[in-house]
């Protein structure tokens, strides 16, 4: 995702526009991959969040889901469900020619309302829904330790638990913040100018914000 999208939308601006990824790789081929990572991604984060969870509040049943063979059915549908759904980027984004510059866009056969709904859709499935899904689980688990670590100093038991339910708890938080923090900015740049022209500068560092959540997502939970 972040080569398909992080560098061929920088590309451009790092070589005072003298490369464009339109002068080696189709439009439908970018945004297809780009947004099978962005929604992927998104979900695959959600479902790592919602299994740590559930480790956590059933621990005695966590063995029947916490396997690597669940890991990959899940992993292969979620990819799956949006390696199809995004097959119409092949049917509704064309090259288009705009001052002598080339440029991806939608085409104009396509509906707008269409359009319109689908603009709404992302902002919600990419960042609102699982937003939301991620900092509740969060919370489920950090009280859900919290209770443990009282439990655990009550009844004289040793300070391993403690420890990792302060290193999990930090960790959930910093994901769940981080993903709110870097990714709302970018549904609220739209909603805000839903029915005007996008903030140029505002727009940028949405984008740059949204990468940079998803380039260290991998570090915070490792």
């Amino acid at each position: 995702m972040l080569w398909f999208g992080c560098f061929l939308f920088w590309l451009p601006y790092v070589t005072d526009g003298r490369v464009h990824h339109t002068d080696f790789l189709p439009c439908q081929i970018v945004y297809y991959f780009l947004n099978i990572g962005f929604h992927a991604s998104v979900w695959l984060l959600v479902c790592m969040t919602g299994e740590k969870c559930l480790a956590i509040l059933f621990p005695f049943k966590a063995k029947t889901f916490s396997t690597i063979k669940v890991a990959k059915v899940v992993s292969g549908v979620i990819v799956g469900v949006w390696t199809i759904f995004h097959i119409q980027w092949f049917f509704i984004i064309e090259k288009v020619t705009n001052d002598g510059e080339i440029w991806c866009d939608y085409s104009k056969d396509i509906n707008p309302k269409y359009l319109d709904f689908y603009d709404v859709f992302d902002h919600v499935v990419y960042s609102l829904l699982p937003c939301t899904l991620i900092f509740f689980l969060s919370i489920a688990i950090i009280i859900r330790l919290i209770m443990a670590r009282s439990r655990s100093k009550q009844s004289n038991q040793t300070s391993t638990l403690s420890k990792s339910a302060v290193s999990t708890s930090v960790m959930l938080l910093s994901v769940s913040v981080t993903f709110t923090l870097l990714t709302i900015p970018s549904a609220v740049h739209y909603f805000y100018t839903f029915n005007s022209s996008p903030i140029y500068e505002f727009r940028i560092v949405t984008v740059f914000f949204y990468y940079t959540n998803h380039s260290c997502n991998a570090l915070m939970y490792t």
